[in-house]
């Protein structure tokens, strides 16, 4: 096989995939930045007469070319995906946009501030630590999965309107209802119980495991862990998804844990998933950077 440049792939994939779906399809291929300030090229893929667009992260399926896929099974890959999709009409669109609707379907999740700076411009905000608690309308729920948008500046203006601080408690609320929290010794997660091996770690995040990070936001989450761990503990952010908490007198070596985070996150944690570099730590009835 030929090895394409990035820019023929992109242009060879995209005039495949528009043979493929037909005229029904208008593809547009743009520039996006996604979290923790992070650039792609994502293709549009908008079915007439619908306001949804799919996208498809172009680096992603020209590394996949690379490692030996030919466009054309990317192609029918990627129109299997599209026709997967319950894609909604424009009907349906405007419906989850009623105001009625956005409220019970608003929710929350957790993001770097320092590293979403560009982003967070454009969306309200809330400050959490050294993070930022944003607002995302919940377009479907699935076992294997989850469709969401952001809720940009405008999209609050034009369809919810009350204050950030308002509509806070009701999207955490709706967050817990759909997301509940879940508490699991890494051990057991990891079918390793049954050696006896025990690294005092807890993973703490949401059922479906995405952006499960938020649970700590819950309403008495905090401090339910220290009643299940019998005293005060650290909060490791693993990624978005997820955070680690481990007994305080579990740990001897804070500087050592600090490293291995800041090591994690370079060498072992998608960019888009970084949640912090920071080590957080539950006493006094709060949590706090240290």
């Amino acid at each position: 096989m030929i090895e394409l440049t990035y820019d023929e792939f992109c242009k060879k994939f995209t005039e495949q995939l528009q043979v493929l779906l037909g005229d029904s399809y208008l593809l547009k291929q743009e520039k996006a930045i996604g979290y923790n300030d992070t650039h792609k090229e994502v293709l549009l893929v908008e079915k007439k007469g619908s306001g949804c667009m799919p996208r498809f992260d172009l680096k992603a399926y020209y590394e996949t070319h690379i490692q030996g896929m030919t466009i054309e099974e990317l192609a029918k890959k990627a129109v299997h995906g599209i026709n997967a999709e319950d894609i909604p009409s424009e009907e349906e669109i405007q419906a989850l946009l009623d105001p009625k609707q956005i409220r019970s379907r608003l929710i929350v999740r957790l993001l770097n501030r320092k590293t979403n700076e560009s982003i967070l411009k454009e969306m309200p905000h809330l400050p959490f630590l050294d993070l930022a608690i944003t607002f995302h309308l919940l377009v479907e729920e699935k076992k294997d999965g989850t469709k969401s948008v952001r809720v940009t500046n405008k999209l609050w203006e034009e369809y919810i309107g009350d204050s950030v601080l308002q509509m806070y408690k009701q999207a955490l609320l709706n967050t817990e209802h759909l997301f509940p929290a879940r508490m699991v010794q890494m051990e057991k997660l990891l079918h390793l119980s049954e050696l006896g091996i025990s690294s005092g770690l807890f993973i703490v995040s949401n059922p479906h495991g995405i952006y499960g990070a938020a649970v700590l936001l819950y309403e008495g989450v905090q401090e339910k862990i220290k009643q299940i761990l019998g005293e005060d503990y650290y909060v490791i952010p693993s990624s978005v998804h997820e955070v680690l908490v481990i007994r305080e007198s579990d740990v001897t070596d804070i500087e050592m844990l600090k490293s291995t985070i800041l090591e994690v996150n370079r060498t072992q944690v998608g960019e888009e998933d970084i949640l912090s570099n920071l080590l957080y730590k539950y006493q006094n009835q709060q949590l706090i950077c240290v």
